[in-house]
């Protein structure tokens, strides 16, 4: 039987198929693998020693807690225009580079989330004064 009559022919192709072979347990292993890497990445992740090698930023916006937001806003950027070169199979994709984005885009997410649930109410009541405060400002 010819090649093509094997492939187009679904249940004989299942029939022949190796047993370790099933599509969806393979996708769901291999997306437990890719969240397991990210994880393990993020648990590790030092924001002085692999931030700047993905964005241009400088030592004092890493140092500082409070730039956390815009370093998250960045990596999403960054993160969004490596997905587009990866769907567009454009030469200059990176794998790599991908991966660390999401593993420093998960652990700036975990450290933003730490510092609003530490800070809680009073950062918000402080948002809240902050905005009222520059829009009579603003007003007069």
């Amino acid at each position: 039987m010819s090649v093509s009559k094997v492939a187009t022919d679904p249940e004989r192709a299942t029939r022949h198929a190796p047993h370790w072979i099933d599509s969806r347990d393979f996708q769901i292993r291999a997306a437990r693998s890719f969240d397991l890497t990210i994880e393990r990445g993020a648990k590790l992740y030092d924001r002085q020693r692999i931030l700047p090698r993905l964005l241009p930023i400088s030592r004092d916006d890493i140092r500082n807690i409070l730039s956390t937001r815009k370093i998250v806003l960045a990596l999403s950027r960054a993160l969004r225009t490596e997905r587009n070169r990866g769907r567009a199979g454009h030469w200059s994709y990176d794998m790599s580079r991908h991966i660390a984005l999401m593993q420093a885009l998960r652990a700036e997410q975990r450290v933003l989330k730490q510092a609003s649930s530490t800070q809680g109410q009073s950062t918000q009541e402080q948002l809240k004064t902050e905005v009222i405060g520059q829009t009579s400002r603003d007003a007069s």
